[in-house]
């Protein structure tokens, strides 16, 4: 966003090339204001230009030199040197001269490794962009402009069917499957929970996508986690050996990202799948499981991005569970020749992944609901 300097008495603005014939993300500033900011990919070029303008009309402008800078940059709130750069690139655009009134000036970063995707988080955000530098014998006029990177990734082949069983010993008993560990962001997730013994009466159940950010390492780990979207599977009392089908599209979540493991040694972002339920007398039940989230193809794009930082201190959180856990237990993936003979009182798992694959469901119908 351009700045005018009055102290300065200069103005400059930095445009980038293509600007209006790429996809763009929306950013939000501290103050509630959007700017739409193009969108990049690893190795592309990003170039543009930058237009000074004197502060007054027919006065000149001297000035000690101007720099152009292109950083990719992690700001972290839990450590004391705040800013890391892991790319830092700049160029000349002029040495000591004197401004006569509007100039323009082309800069060019040739196949920019851009090794990580823009993220903004609670205690740590990665941000790409331009910075203009115009150095004069006081104060120098800086200027900055972000870039948002998405990074693309591809697999040879879908992943195999995930199933496990968890429950409390003779009370529940489930087992859950989804038909894959690692989505797109333009994929659903689709699935099904079988109940093999309720002897407990279950009043509702939902699926949540989990957002888990770790930050620091050793003792100064911290993990902030947020629920980003929530569907409600089951509302009332399931029966020994019924099956209830799900799906989450994940391409309508807002502000969803992609799994970004120990980015510079600094933080994690990680995404799990939790199953939550609830007994007629208040006590909350879950299971989760990690998936992988990747950006398979340029067509899917934030809508928005904020890429505000909040201010509020680092804090380690500490889920509180009022009820007894389910048992955890190992994930096994899933062959037709091991499934136990108890599981035949209820549809086989593929049957139901098949009706659900093509039923004509409109998405419409389907609650979601985005957890704040």
């Amino acid at each position: 966003m351009g700045l005018f300097d009055f102290v300065n008495n200069v103005s400059a603005e930095i445009y980038f090339d293509d600007e209006l014939n790429r996809k763009s993300a929306t950013k939000v500033f501290d103050d509630g204001n959007r700017e739409k900011v193009p969108i990049y990919y690893d190795g592309e070029t990003v170039s543009g230009k930058i237009v000074i303008i004197p502060g007054v009309s027919g006065s000149n402008f001297k000035h000690n030199g101007i720099k152009v800078h292109f950083f990719g940059q992690i700001e972290a709130l839990c450590y004391r040197n705040s800013c890391y750069h892991f790319i830092s690139k700049q160029t000349t655009l002029s040495e000591s001269d004197v401004l006569n009134g509007r100039t323009e000036y082309s800069f060019q970063f040739e196949n920019v490794n851009k090794p990580y995707e823009s993220y903004a988080g609670f205690n740590v955000r990665l941000r790409y962009f331009v910075r203009i530098v115009i150095n004069k014998t006081w104060n120098n006029y800086i200027n900055e402009r972000d870039i948002i990177v998405h990074s693309l990734s591809t697999y040879p082949e879908k992943a195999k069917i995930v199933s496990a069983e968890v429950g409390l010993e003779n009370i529940l008993q489930l087992e859950y499957e989804y038909d894959n560990f690692r989505y797109s962001l333009n994929e659903t997730i689709v699935g099904a929970i079988h109940f093999q013994l309720v002897l407990m009466k279950v009043i509702r159940m939902e699926l949540q996508l989990v957002l888990r950010e770790t930050t620091g390492y050793g003792n100064a780990t911290n993990t902030e986690t947020s629920v980003i979207n929530s569907i409600e599977i089951m509302d009332g009392a399931p029966n020994k050996g019924e099956s209830i089908p799900f799906r989450m599209r994940l391409s309508t979540i807002k502000n969803i990202s992609i799994t970004q493991e120990e980015v510079c040694e600094l933080f994690s972002v990680n995404f799990f799948l939790n199953i939550q339920m609830e007994d007629d007398k208040g006590r909350t039940f879950y299971k989760q499981q990690e998936i992988k989230l990747y950006r398979g193809s340029r067509e899917i794009y934030a809508p928005i991005m904020d890429l505000t930082l909040s201010e509020q201190p680092c804090s380690s959180v500490h889920q509180k569970v009022s009820a007894v856990q389910a048992s955890e237990e190992s994930l096994n993936e899933y062959k037709d020749s091991n499934r136990n003979e108890s599981t035949s009182n209820y549809t086989d798992s593929n049957d139901i992944l098949n009706q659900i694959e093509n039923c004509s469901i409109n998405e419409d119908d389907i609650r979601e609901s985005v957890v704040e």
